[in-house]
């Protein structure tokens, strides 16, 4: 029997005159499943993009581990580092610094926690030099890098000057005085948050709206929807779709099969 037959006769069944309700429902079962293999492949997609993307984001600026040190133990942390490179699976350790601050600008005050790099290990970050908004990390070495949210609370831009108050004082005459430094905004930067501009503004319209707690406790940290098509996934998802309509026709084939071929005829 050739292949030619088998498809001729399939598709006679597919278009039947006198079975026009088994010929829709064939209809809306094969768009069913090209439906349901799309839609699992999209979704694939997005939670593969979802990663790859959370994954930069939060390595982009922590690493995997973290390596702290007391503050009265004096140590060249780029020893350090280099040592901890050379242990198996560390491809890579940055020294940094890490501190809580209060940052002043254009009478306004805000919370933060600046970090301290130097312009190297900056420039290797591409987790900030690829969202760069305006200014140039090249100045490192004149100023600071600033994010997005942050200079828009402070209302600073490019170039405008910010103040440290660090948590940690000196003594004076009047007792211990808190450390200020002044710095130049060389940079700004933006990692990408959902809705950030006009968050609680939507957040309280929606909850209005369909009285359910919105975006807690977390927010998402993404300014568009990531996605990454993975070859091996639409294979993998395609094989498993022909597979499972494969198993389908089992069950009515094998009562085909036990009918009297007479009363196929009868219908032909």
């Amino acid at each position: 029997m050739s292949i030619a037959f088998e498809i001729t006769m399939a598709a006679c069944y597919l278009r039947a005159k006198n079975a026009r309700f088994c010929s829709i429902m064939t209809l809306f079962s094969i768009i069913g499943i090209a439906l349901g293999v799309a839609t699992l492949i999209v979704v694939m997609s997005v939670m593969n993009g979802f990663r790859a993307k959370l994954l930069d984001s939060i390595l982009g600026i922590d690493g995997h581990i973290n390596v702290y040190f007391d503050r009265n133990i004096n140590s060249d942390y780029y020893a350090v580092s280099k040592s901890i490179e050379r242990i198996p699976g560390i491809l890579k350790a940055t020294p940094m610094t890490n501190d809580q601050v209060i940052i002043v600008a254009n009478g306004k005050i805000a919370g933060s926690v600046v970090r301290g790099v130097s312009t190297k290990d900056l420039l290797n970050s591409t987790a900030v030099t690829n969202n760069v908004i305006i200014g140039d990390v090249k100045k490192f070495d004149e100023g600071i890098i600033i994010g997005a949210r942050l200079a828009e609370a402070l209302n600073i831009d490019y170039g405008g000057e910010i103040t440290f108050i660090l948590s940690e004082g000196f003594d004076a005459l009047l007792g211990e005085m808190p450390r200020m430094k002044k710095y130049k905004v060389v940079a700004i930067f933006d990692m990408g948050v959902v809705f950030s501009l006009n968050i609680e503004s939507i957040r309280v319209f929606l909850e209005n709206i369909t009285n359910v707690k919105l975006f807690d406790p977390m927010i998402y940290f993404f300014s568009s929807l990531p996605v990454i098509l993975v070859p091996q996934d639409v294979v993998s998802i395609s094989a498993l779709a022909l597979l499972l309509s494969f198993l389908a026709t089992i069950a009515p084939a094998l009562q085909a099969a036990a009918q009297d071929p007479s009363e196929i005829l009868r219908y032909e």
